[in-house]
C-alpha cells in the first residue's frame, strides 16, 4: 500500500516538473522581430513636379536703350520621370527627363530710359535631360545631378519684331528623394541652368541675349 502511494507521488511531482519545464521553454523563446520593408530603387517613374524658376536674362550687343538687369521668374508645373538602377553597394544611378507644362513670360521693360517700351520674352518649348548618382539610405535617396537643357524662345517687340532662338545649355544640381511606400516617392530638387547668348534681330541691329537661372522642383512620383 504504501510503496504504490510513493509510485503515484513520484508521478504526480514528475509530471508536474515536466510541466513547467515545457512552459520555461516556451517564454525562453525570443520575441519575433518585425522585418523592415526593403524598397529597391530599381526600375522607372513618373509624376508630376512644382517649381520655380528664378531667371536672369544675360545680354550682349546692346546699344542705345538697354534692359537694365532684366529678369525671367515664376512657378511652373511640370511632368518628370526617368528610371534608376541599384547596385549591391547601395548606389544608385540614373536618367531623368523634365518638361514644364506651363509656359513663363518675362517683361523686359526699357524704363526709366524709355518708359513704355516692353519686349517680351517668352519660352515657346523648355525640355530638361539628365543622369543622376545617389546612395540608397534606407527609405532616403540624395543624389547629385548633371544634364542639358533645352529652349526654344520667342523674343516679342512692342515694334512688331518676333525673333526667336534654340537655346541649348548645360544644368547641374543636387536633390533629396524619399520613398514613402513600395510605389510612391516624393523628392526635391536644385537645379542652376545656363543657356547660352543667341543672336534676336528687332531690326534696329543684332542683340545676343541668353539665360541663368535657378530652378527648384518637388516633385511625386509613381515607381512601376
Amino acid at each position: 500500500m504504501l510503496k504504490r502511494f510513493v509510485v503515484a507521488l513520484m508521478t504526480v511531482v514528475a509530471g508536474s516538473v515536466g510541466a513547467n519545464a515545457a512552459d520555461m521553454a516556451v517564454k525562453a523563446r525570443p520575441a519575433a522581430v518585425a522585418a523592415v520593408p526593403y524598397f529597391s530603387w530599381t526600375g522607372f517613374y513618373a509624376g508630376l513636379a512644382v517649381g520655380y524658376h528664378d531667371g536672369s536674362i544675360t545680354q550682349a550687343g546692346c546699344t542705345g536703350l538697354c534692359p537694365v538687369d532684366p529678369k525671367m521668374s515664376g512657378a511652373v508645373l511640370a511632368v518628370s520621370g526617368g528610371a534608376d538602377y541599384q547596385f549591391a553597394n547601395n548606389i544608385v544611378i540614373g536618367a531623368f527627363a523634365t518638361i514644364p507644362i506651363t509656359r513663363l513670360k518675362g517683361n523686359v521693360d526699357l524704363a526709366p530710359a524709355a518708359p513704355g517700351i516692353v519686349f517680351t520674352v517668352r519660352p515657346q518649348f523648355v525640355a530638361l535631360a539628365g543622369v543622376r548618382l545617389g546612395y540608397a539610405v534606407g527609405n532616403f535617396l540624395p543624389f547629385v545631378l548633371g544634364g542639358v537643357g533645352y529652349a526654344d524662345i520667342e523674343a516679342k517687340s512692342p515694334f512688331g519684331a518676333t525673333p526667336s532662338n534654340s537655346h541649348v545649355g548645360a544644368t547641374v544640381g543636387a536633390g533629396l528623394e524619399y520613398r514613402i511606400a513600395q510605389h510612391w516617392s516624393v523628392d526635391f530638387r536644385y537645379a542652376y541652368m545656363s543657356l547660352p547668348k543667341k543672336t534676336y534681330d528687332f531690326g534696329g541691329g543684332l542683340e545676343q541675349f541668353g539665360e541663368d537661372s535657378h530652378n527648384y522642383k518637388f516633385g511625386a512620383y509613381y515607381r512601376f
